[in-house]
């Protein structure tokens, strides 16, 4: 039975909803348990909770959680101010709407056991660096930099294709809502600027590695403009329809991240390492990966 999405009739105790949506009761305590429940777009555990006439409620089950355990060597540095993370590929950043577990900001919150807090995403399939503040009265200065742009991140990608040796994209980005999920496109009506600088570090006749830097933060910035360009990220189906690699992640790594720290003011840059299963496939590949500048 796939997720319901229900628009209650009357007032209605919401076990009562379940059942009468005929979502077996072990799989409506679950998705309580893991936070797939929502009630006017806000997550609910309480079975027992009053929903009145009119509410929009949601229910997530047929989906597998998450089953990420914690790993201290996820993390890359840790001060009084910041926690930075390697994000495995696979992981989300934030929860979703099905699940509030097994995802990395749920580990930064047991791990800190208290404030931390987050800025910035990467996509479920990308690996790399994330970076959270753990003291409030430094956020608004690690915010504030994320806001402005001026924390300059690289990426490391694996396309389809002989990139030249340094490209510049540049083309308006923009969502096309009427697709869902959601899907960005160049060219759009509502486009917002949008900048990447592209260096090729290496490559075959069929793949390229390259060095992807985004001078603006649209979403799924360095995957579209890539795609759009003819060069579309191994393994990366959402953005190329005919990706013959749909075996694959999204072959996407945060490499870098440089800013300045929010409590001693000096600039700071960090650096998760290549993940094994872009490794191996440049290794697969004979393509030699070139140590970072």
């Amino acid at each position: 039975m796939p997720s319901l999405e229900e628009t209650a009739r009357k007032d209605v105790r919401l076990d009562r909803l379940a059942k009468a949506l005929k979502v077996p009761p072990a799989e409506f305590q679950l998705a309580l348990d893991l936070g797939g429940v929502q009630v006017n777009g806000k997550r609910v555990h309480d079975a027992r909770l009053k929903v009145t006439a009119g509410s929009a409620v949601f229910i997530c089950h047929g989906e597998t959680p998450p089953t990420f355990v914690f790993d201290a060597s996820w993390i890359l540095h840790e001060d009084d101010t910041l926690l930075v993370w390697n994000k495995p590929a696979g992981m989300t950043t934030q929860g979703t709407r099905c699940f509030d577990v097994g995802h990395l900001y749920a580990f930064a919150k047991e791990h800190v056991g208290g404030y931390v807090a987050l800025h910035h995403r990467l996509d479920r399939e990308t690996s790399g660096v994330v970076i959270m503040c753990k003291d409030r009265e430094q956020n608004k200065a690690l915010a504030d930099q994320f806001s402005g742009r001026s924390v300059k991140k690289e990426y490391l990608a694996i396309v389809h294709g002989v990139v030249p040796k340094t490209l510049t994209l540049e083309a308006p980005m923009g969502p096309l809502p009427q697709l869902k999920p959601t899907r960005h496109a160049v060219n759009v009506p509502d486009a917002k600027p949008a900048a990447t600088e592209v260096v090729r570090l290496a490559g075959s006749d069929r793949f390229s590695l390259v060095l992807a830097k985004p001078r603006t933060g649209r979403t799924h910035q360095v995957r579209v403009h890539l795609a759009s360009a003819g060069f579309p990220i191994v393994g990366d189906a959402f953005y190329n329809a005919g990706e013959p690699m749909r075996n694959l992640r999204t072959l996407l790594h945060c490499r870098r991240m440089e800013l300045v720290h929010p409590g001693t003011g000096n600039p700071v840059s960090f650096e998760a390492p290549v993940p094994e299963d872009m490794d191996r496939f440049l290794d697969d590949q004979g393509i030699m990966v070139p140590e970072p500048q």
